[in-house]
């Protein structure tokens, strides 16, 4: 038996019999359970569609973000998009009580910038 609870009052947000529990927030998010406020330190999100439209709170949106930022990908899609959520991101909880590093900004560069003229 595996429960998600409410970091803040110890509530049962969710409870069902998983191995684990990445099992256990899949099977939450499935089923719709509302997870701000759950601790979800060293879980899984799941990148499935049923992962989509998940309603959470601004600690758990912070921690997704600084993850997306910590990913290391060339595009300058990418870059630019980091670069917005870097401020966003570096208001995680991560990095005061895992000892992460303050993200920066990454030099945003030309998507035509690496073709021969």
């Amino acid at each position: 038996m595996i429960e998600i609870k409410n970091r803040w009052n110890g509530s049962i947000i969710y409870t069902g019999e998983h191995t684990d529990i990445r099992e256990a927030v899949k099977a939450a998010v499935k089923s719709g359970s509302n997870l701000s406020g759950s601790n979800l330190d060293f879980s899984a999100w799941p990148l499935c569609c049923g992962s989509c439209d998940v309603a959470v709170d601004v600690m758990i949106a912070r921690q997704l973000a600084y993850h997306f930022c910590r990913l290391e990908c060339d595009d300058p899609e990418y870059i630019a998009a980091r670069n917005a959520l870097v401020e966003f991101a570096n208001k995680s909880h991560l990095i005061k009580i895992h000892s992460m590093p303050l993200l920066e900004k990454m030099e945003e560069r030309n998507a035509n910038s690496d073709e021969t003229e």
